[in-house]
């Protein structure tokens, strides 16, 4: 049975590159994005260095919304997780940027042990 893996922040310059060993390797993919009307560009970036882009989806989450975590992460196995906000001009008040992070990073872990809870039980 083939694996999928929900991997977060699918648009980042780290995570494009472990999607591609993903779908190179026979893995499914489930990549999180902030705005699903990324997806065209995404699978267009993807099909350039993998054929396997048809094991490939895209679901919209944001960091700091706990709710939209839950739905992400149903039908996987497994979560890569590599979102975190990297703005292109630094906040004076550092944050600005660690508290989405740290944020972030409890929801997608706090979603991820309920689902394997529940998915045991």
């Amino acid at each position: 049975m083939t694996k999928k893996l929900l991997v977060t922040g699918a648009s980042g310059f780290i995570a494009t590159h472990c999607i591609v060993e993903l779908l190179n390797h026979g893995y499914q993919v489930k990549g999180t994005v902030r705005k699903l009307d990324k997806e065209e560009q995404m699978r267009a970036i993807l099909k350039k260095h993998t054929k396997n882009t048809d094991c490939l989806e895209f679901t919209q989450a944001e960091l700091t919304d706990p709710h939209s975590w839950e739905e992400a992460m149903q039908g996987c196995d497994g979560v890569m997780h590599l979102a975190s906000p990297v703005p292109v001009i630094q906040p004076k008040d550092a944050d600005k940027v660690i508290r989405p992070a740290r944020e972030g990073t409890l929801n997608v872990l706090n979603k991820g042990v309920k689902s394997a809870v529940d998915s045991c039980s």
